[in-house]
Order: C-alpha cells, then structure tokens, then sequence
C-alpha cells in the first residue's frame, strides 16, 4: 500500500477503526447539485488489509492499482507498472539526516533561497548539494550537484533517467509550469517563485512514464543556450504536445545570456535578470509552431508511404503512414498485458536443469518496446494450452522450469482491421495490409497511424502492422492552411478588376486548354469544374442541404469527357474514378467474407466527403446501380447487411457519372437527339 500512504501523508495509518480502516480527504470531485467541489473533511476510508478505498460520499470504491488509474487518468496496466516501480526501485534510506546537514554556504553562493531548498528538501551527504527525487512520495535517487566535481551532477548508482524534480505529484493541480535545464536552474527559478521542474537525465531525457503529467497544461521549456538545449526543447515539446499538453519553447532569454551553454541561471544571476522580466519573456513567447511538432514527429516516427511500409530497412521500427480502413473482423481478442512472475523454493535435491531462475517475483508487461510479443497470445487458432507455452516463452521462463508460478495483472483488448492506401481508379493496385490496434478502427475512416511493421511468427512470418497509436482524420484538408503564399496564387483565379463574370470564366477556360488540349469542350470543362467546386452541404437556418451538384453527364464518344474528368481529378488530387464497366455492385458497395469473418467496404464508402467520377454507366446493369445508388443518395449511408447485424458506413459523396449514349437492343447505337 506504499501509493497510499504516501498519497495521504498527513494521515496515521496505525489509527485504525474498529473495522480496520483510515479516514481520508476523498480526492475525487464531489457534488452538490451540479456545482462541484473537493471536501475538506475526511469521508472516504482505506483498509490497507483489504487493499481498497472507498467514498461513503461519491461512491467511488477502488483498489490501489484502480485508485492510481481514475486518479492520474491512465490505463489500468500502466498503474500495475507504475506501483511495481515505486515498490522495487525505490532507495531505502533516510534523508532527514541530509536535510539537516545542508551545506547553507554553497546554497548561499548558488543564490538558492532557504525556502526552495525546503520546497525541494535539500540536504548534503558529504559534499556539495543533494537534489532528491521523488515519485508519489517513494524516493528513487539521489542528484548530489558539486560544482567542483567531474561531473557536476551524479545520480545513485543504477538509477535510471527521466523522473522529475520535484516530485511528479506536485504537477497535478498546476495549470503553467516551468521545465529547465538541470537541478540549479530549477531551484533558481523557484527562488525565484515559479513552478519549475527538471527532468533527470540531461536536456534530450524524456518523462516517459509521467506523460500524463503534462495534460491540459502550459509547458514552458526553458533550456541551453546550445544546440543540445534548442533540440532536446523540441523534443519535449513534441512529447507534451502528443500528451495533451500545450508546449511553449523559451528561447527568448538566449538574447541576453548569449554565450554558448548559458542558462536560465545566468539569465537570472549573472544579467541581474528580475522575476518580471522573465514574466514578460514568458508572456512574448508563442505556443510551439505546429510545423516545427510536426518535423519532430518526423524524426520520432518517419512518415512512410504504406507501400514502403514492407520494406527491410522499416522493419521494427515506429512509423507513420496515413492510412483508410478497408475492412474490419467481426471479432476481437482479449490479452494479459501485465503479467507476475513468481519462482518459489524448490527442495535442494530440485534437478538443476528444472530449477534455473533466481526465487522472486518480477513484472512482465507489453509496451511500445516488446509490443510483437501480442502475436504469441491471439488470433491464429491459437488454443488455451498454446497460450500458455507462449506465456512462459516471451517471460523468458524456460520450457522445463518448475515451481513458477505466472498471473495476469490487467489485460487489454486488441482488434484487427485492414488498411490500404487511397485509390484513385478502379485499375489501381492498392496496397492492403492488417493491422492490429488497441482500439477499433471505423471501416471507411482515415487515420494516422504510429506502427512497427512486424513478421508474424505463426502466420508463415506474412507482414503485418501493429499500431500503437492512432490518430483519426475528419477530411483530406486538415492539414491545409491558407498562407499568403497560397492566397496569390489562389488570386488568379479570381474576378479581375474590370471582368465580368463571363469574362472570367472564359479567361479560365483558356487556362485549362493549356492542359487539357486545344480541342477541350467549354460545356464539359465547365461542368466538370462545378462538380469539384460546389460546397458539399449548405446550411440553411437549423437544415442542412446538399449543396455539391449531382452531374450526369451523356454525350458522343470522344468529345472528352472522361478525358476533361481525369485530368481535372489529377489537378484537384480529390477523388477517384470508378470504371462502372468493370465493377460490381457489391465491389462498390462491400460485403462479409464469411470464411474470414472480415466486414470490407466497397469503393464509394471510401470517398466519403469526397468525390467519384463514374465511367461507362452504359455498360452497368441499370436496376441494380440506381437502386443502389438511390439509397446512398437519401440516406447518405451504405448499407451492408450481415447476419448478426447491419453495418451502417457514412457515404456522402460528389458524384459525376459519365456514359455514352445507350445501345438500342440488338447493339444498335442510340442517338444523342433521341433522349
């Protein structure tokens, strides 16, 4: 119960009622009417014999790990990580000892106020100064700053980088915080009466257990004049921004304290710097350019084409690819995710070759770097008895090993879709991959998704995807942004002073003889162009309306139509076109495969929001298509029946069909004169 005791310090857990149990302030909000608010007074109680908490008040009931889950809003399996952490990793010693020895000379010559150094709990063990790290109370290392030591900054032996100083909990109800470079920048920022941090490990560590930290705050990153400290604060920046944090990158002091390597420290100190006028820089600075996130996810995770996505040189590494759900399985699967190992005592007379681990208890868990491991504990018919092998096998147990005993802590839900990349004609060639993801992914939507491309080891080592995250996208335009760059360019296709309207789209269309040919045809072109360029709903007081124009277009053979069609497509980069000649009704619809149990939608679902071009309606089988379309039309929605359920995909679409005239039967050609 290490979380909380340490999460309610100020409470006497040897003061126990008659029923076992502590009182405690419950942390959770609470109620009157709609008006929420935190009680002072204690309602809740804990019973460390049982492990749980509960709220007479809110009703909230929880276990330790449940309780760490609801209070910092993260998953279930990374509250298991995390109390392990505090349990097995912390240092086992006393600091008050320290604290009382401060060395209050070198604090004074460091400019440190006795106030920050209780705030941080300061104290020397032998020399210099020692910064302790806590986490949720737990004490996992020790920073000892000396400013005549190589290195300044030493951690405990075996300790690991990326804590925070202070201590991670401090963050919770502060909505700005300041994150600098190293333990004295930090404490001279507090001397200084802000709420700053350091993240242990140097200027490119990253917190990444305590993301959650970061949510729905300002995060002003204040790091070295070099380039270690520019970069290391585009790095945090990117991993607050994908947190849920808002990054501030502060490079504003570098114009004062402009030596390479200079600080915070020495924009404060050494420039006789005030607290107001870091204020003002604080106030000047921008939130973090969305391009420069944008180039550091790049580098995080390189964004690939899915047809690259198979290649060696991507194997096992984290990507991006921008993908479309093409279809789902009507299945999903359940795994352990976090996982106890115990080796109990074997009698000595124990065989050696069946008694091989140390006794103890260690965790297993599935995380970003281990993430294949999933393969081993689903799909692929794999039974109970399999499982469990695989169970031992990706522990590290041995096959013969005797006296281990193995429980799931937590588990996770995995499901499998398939992904493909955008088509722009029926005669593509799409490339189409599954994906395993931990959370479902809706057929016809786009994503972003971060993934490994990984060999499947019981599926005959087939290439498959593994998302660890994913991103949906709401349009083809989200990251479109109007820039003066784009604005004249735009401006030529505009009324120029002088033009009428008419005027205008005659000049226009000479434009577009320039690419579709001397013998382009004013009607077509101009019709083709309203398709693209006609808002797909208008809203008209609380209704919405359609507002694309539905075209359909018959004419002579080669008068360009499909030829205008296609090249506008290319120009525009929207939509695709669909060769109705060589296509069926459920190819444009979808269907259930069902040997595969896998649901696929067809190829207008795709282009929601999007466009289609239709070719050749003349050689479809009418009935059928225009029933079809009739209630895609209405209901903008297709429609695919299954035999547990219907699945209902959005399909709001620009259509242009295109056909020649209709052979008379006999195949006798149909007038244009005759319609």
């Amino acid at each position: 119960m290490v979380f909380f005791r340490n999460y309610f310090e100020d409470t006497d857990f040897e003061q126990k009622n008659s029923s076992g149990e502590v009182a405690v302030k419950c942390p959770f909000p609470h109620f009157s009417g709609k008006v929420q608010y935190f009680e002072e007074n204690p309602s809740a109680h804990i019973n460390e014999d049982k492990g749980v908490f509960h709220c007479k008040v809110c009703g909230q009931h929880h276990s330790e790990p449940s309780f760490v889950k609801e209070l910092l809003g993260i998953e279930y399996g990374e509250a298991i990580r995390l109390l392990r952490h505090l349990e097995n990793y912390s240092i086992r010693t006393s600091w008050y000892t320290a604290m009382a020895n401060l060395d209050e000379e070198l604090l004074g010559k460091l400019n440190i106020s006795k106030s920050a150094a209780i705030q941080l709990q300061l104290g020397t063990e032998t020399q210099g100064i020692g910064f302790p790290v806590y986490v949720f109370g737990q004490l996992m290392d020790i920073r000892s700053y000396n400013p005549g030591g190589k290195p300044k900054v030493k951690s405990r032996f075996g300790a690991t980088a990326g804590y925070f100083i202070p201590d991670v909990a401090k963050m919770r109800d502060k909505k700005r915080v300041l994150i600098c470079a190293g333990e004295k920048d930090m404490a001279i920022a507090r001397t200084f009466g802000f709420d700053a941090y350091t993240i242990t490990g140097g200027e490119m560590a990253i917190p990444k257990q305590y993301g959650f930290a970061f949510r729905n705050k300002q995060v002003y990153i204040i790091y070295d004049n070099d380039d270690a400290g520019r970069n290391g604060a585009k790095k945090l920046g990117r991993f607050v921004h994908e947190n849920g944090g808002l990054p501030y990158l502060v490079f504003g002091h570098h114009e004062v304290a402009k030596e390479k390597g200079e600080d915070l420290y020495d924009y404060l100190v050494k420039y006789h710097k005030t607290k107001q006028d870091l204020e003002l820089l604080l106030d000047a600075t921008e939130p973090m350019d969305q391009t420069i996130i944008s180039e550091e996810m790049e580098k995080e995770y390189p964004r690939v084409s899915l047809d690259d996505a198979p290649l060696p040189e991507y194997r096992g590494k984290y990507m991006t690819t921008t993908v479309q759900v093409t279809g789902v399985y009507n299945n999903a699967f359940g795994i352990p995710n976090v996982l106890e190992v115990e080796k109990v005592l074997l009698p000595p007379d124990t065989k050696p070759s069946v008694n091989k681990m140390p006794v103890g208890k260690f965790l297993y868990t599935i995380d970003s770097e281990n993430i294949d491991d999933i393969l081993y504990l689903m799909d692929s018919g794999l039974k109970e008895e399999q499982v469990n092998k695989n169970i031992r096998k990706i522990c590290n147990v041995p096959p013969r090993e005797e006296g281990v005993f193995i429980k799931s802590l937590s588990h996770a839900t995995i499901y499998k879709s398939t992904v493909s990349t955008h088509m722009t004609s029926d005669d593509d060639k799409p490339v189409e991959m599954d994906v395993y993801s931990f959370e479902p992914l809706e057929n016809g939507k786009k994503y972003h998704l971060i993934y490994k491309t990984v060999q499947h080891p019981l599926r005959q080592q087939e290439l498959i995807l593994i998302a660890n995250k994913v991103k949906p996208i709401e349009n083809d335009l989200e990251d479109f942004k109007v820039t003066e760059a784009v604005k004249s360019r735009l401006s030529s296709f505009q009324k120029q002073e002088g033009e009428t309207v008419t005027d205008a789209m005659d000049r226009l269309f000479e434009y577009d003889k320039g690419y579709i040919g001397a013998e382009a045809d004013k009607n077509i072109v101009q019709t083709v162009d309203l398709v693209y360029n006609t808002p797909l709903q208008i809203k008209i007081g609380k209704a919405s309306i359609r507002g694309a124009l539905d075209v359909f277009m018959v004419g002579e053979t080669r008068t360009g139509k499909s030829k205008t069609s296609k090249i506008k497509r290319e120009i525009y980069n929207l939509g695709s076109v669909i060769n109705l000649g060589t296509t069926t009704v459920q190819g444009l619809i979808g269907g259930t495969n069902k040997a595969t149990n896998r649901t696929k939608i067809g190829l207008l679902p795709r282009e929601h929001k999007s466009l289609v071009v239709l070719e050749e309606f003349s050689s479809m089988d009418d009935n059928a298509f225009i029933k079809a379309m009739t209630d895609i039309r209405s209901s903008n929605e297709v429609r695919i029946v299954r035999v547990d359920s219907d699945l209902r995909v959005p399909c709001k679409l620009r259509m242009l069909t295109i056909s020649n005239p209709k052979s008379r039967q006999g195949g006798a050609g149909k007038s244009m004169k005759s319609y």
